[in-house]
């Protein structure tokens, strides 16, 4: 009987191995009644088939393609009321249902903006709340950038879910075995490798929890700046600076304007050439026409 047992768990084994890689082992295992001896069992075959006709019956059901989709917001937002706008977007995320799953506030680097504020949040809202949350954000200070995107779990699912599949067909095998050990030191055997297969199964199924909130929620990555004005030219508080800095602009749009006029000259060069020479005869018939006028006088 032990060498019957063991000769068991060593093919169910090799077969699981193999089933987790690929889900594609020809190896044959099974036991008989106790009377019999071993016949030849192709579990993974059974297993596969039997996970074939699920599949089949569930691809018959009307699936949300949405269901698979993890979704990423990126936001950059301004503020000139920090304490104010922060305190809208917490408010709004404790209402929707959300969380914030990690935040850091941090002072500016800069020699002249120390005191300012920078806050970064991560933050999870439930999927039929996030419409809700982006009206909520139109309210919180100004949107500097905004960006997209997700990524479709779909073959992650069905993938944990096979495995998973896989591990409870060990286990009820597993439990078979043990019903029908008269042996110890066989049964010892068997209920250590239960409580390894049930580890591996409370793992796959931890796993698919994961994958289920990342489906659930969206995640923002959202930063709230501090700025003096939303005018980027009044944020520095130095005046000295601020004039230096304009000073350095108005020289550029001079540099800009005189650069415009010589590119349109040579752009428009043939059409200014005719309105000279226009202007030079009509100048010529007038001085002209002047001219005789006085003769006639005289």
């Amino acid at each position: 009987m032990k060498n019957k047992v063991l000769l068991i768990l060593i093919s169910l084994f090799a077969l699981s191995s193999c089933g987790s890689n690929n889900y594609k082992s020809d190896e044959a295992s099974d036991y008989a009644k106790e009377e019999k001896s071993i016949e030849g069992y192709n579990e993974e075959a059974v297993i596969e088939k039997e996970t074939a006709n699920d599949e089949g019956s569930t691809d018959n059901l009307v699936e949300d393609p949405d269901d698979y989709i993890e979704r990423f917001v990126y936001l950059d937002l301004e503020t000139i009321d920090f304490d104010k706008d922060q305190k809208i977007l917490r408010d709004s995320i404790k209402n929707l249902s959300g969380l914030i799953e990690n935040e850091s506030t941090f002072l500016y680097n800069g020699d002249n903006s120390s005191e300012l504020r920078s806050s970064n949040f991560v933050i999870k809202i439930p999927r039929e709340n996030v419409d809700k949350f982006d009206k909520a954000l139109e309210k919180v200070g100004k949107t500097r950038d905004i960006s997209k995107n997700s990524n479709n779990l779909k073959n992650s699912f069905r993938d944990v879910d096979k495995e998973l599949e896989i591990k409870e067909k060990q286990l009820e095998k597993f439990n078979e075995l043990l019903d029908n050990s008269d042996n110890i030191e066989d049964t010892l055997v068997i209920n250590s490798k239960i409580i390894e297969v049930q580890g591996e199964i409370d793992a796959i199924k931890k796993a698919k929890a994961d994958l289920k909130d990342r489906v659930t929620y969206d995640t923002y990555n959202l930063t709230l700046r501090e700025v003096y004005s939303y005018d980027e030219s009044s944020n520095n508080p130095n005046l000295g600076e601020r004039i230096k800095e304009a000073s350095g602009k108005s020289l550029g749009i001079v540099k800009e304007f005189f650069a415009q006029v010589i590119v349109g000259f040579v752009l428009y060069w043939p059409f200014i050439l005719i309105i000279l020479l226009i202007i030079f005869v009509i100048i010529r018939v007038k001085k002209k026409f002047s001219k005789n006028k006085n003769n006639l006088k005289k």
